[in-house]
């Protein structure tokens, strides 16, 4: 079993106002054995993604019953962008770490963890999901367009810092990724990586950041770096595999 630091976990779920309200009810055991069968059936891991995070968002689930689910997931990829969602609807999150056995790749139940430790904080998704209107594609093609067009990572990260703070507010982690595909030694994706953290929408995702760099040195420092700006220091917390 996997057993981490978790820091502090949520007591509840949403705002005050929002636990006022009529709670949402709670899967019944008969119900998730047979979405579990559907799932299992199912053709593909988009459709059992989409299934699995539809299920929870209409229902308050324990950690054991997100973990069921999970392992339905075959990717692993897409098992942890479930956990991450159906986390906020568990009515036991200081037992979260029960769904860390869903996984086999220790890098993926650090991910999992870092972004726990994000929501917990208060600093995942706002309630409802409600995010600032992304660059469009033909946007977000220029700006690519204009960092990539530099000859010199030197450039180039001058360049992408002033796109990225320009765009604050309407970039994915994931875009910051492909970004950091435009230079060719990894102080500049370091560095890009480093200043563009408060610039995307998406901080809870920022895990797939790590993909953009080579080295595990690399990674151990932007670990560090975003642990020291936003998460407790926890020493035995989980580091990505080189």
């Amino acid at each position: 079993m996997w057993v981490l630091a978790t820091g502090c976990w949520l007591g509840g779920l949403g705002t005050p106002s929002a636990r006022a309200a009529e709670p949402p009810p709670r899967l019944a055991e008969p119900e998730l054995e047979s979405r579990v069968r559907r799932l299992e059936a199912a053709g593909n891991d988009v459709e059992r993604l989409d299934a699995a995070r539809s299920l929870v968002s209409r229902h308050a689930v324990s950690s054991l019953q997100v973990k069921a689910l999970a392992r339905t997931i075959r990717s692993e990829e897409a098992r942890l962008e479930f956990a991450v969602a159906a986390y906020p609807r568990t009515v036991d999150p200081e037992n979260f770490y029960e769904v860390y056995d869903a996984f086999q790749s220790f890098s993926k139940v650090f991910r999992l963890h870092d972004r726990i430790r994000l929501l917990s904080r208060g600093e995942g998704p706002p309630p409802g999901g409600m995010l600032p209107a992304p660059l469009s594609e033909a946007e977000w093609a220029d700006l690519l367009r204009t960092v990539g067009k530099e000859n010199f990572d030197n450039t180039r990260l001058a360049i992408a810092r002033q796109v990225v703070a320009g765009a604050r507010g309407r970039i994915t982690s994931r875009q910051v990724r492909e970004m950091l595909g435009l230079f060719t030694f990894e102080d500049g994706r370091l560095e890009l990586a480093k200043a563009a953290y408060d610039s995307v929408v998406d901080p809870w995702n920022y895990h797939v950041v790590y993909d953009a760099f080579t080295f595990a040195a690399s990674r151990e420092k932007l670990v560090k770096y975003l642990e020291s700006r936003s998460l407790p220091a926890t020493p035995d917390a989980p580091r990505p595999n080189p």
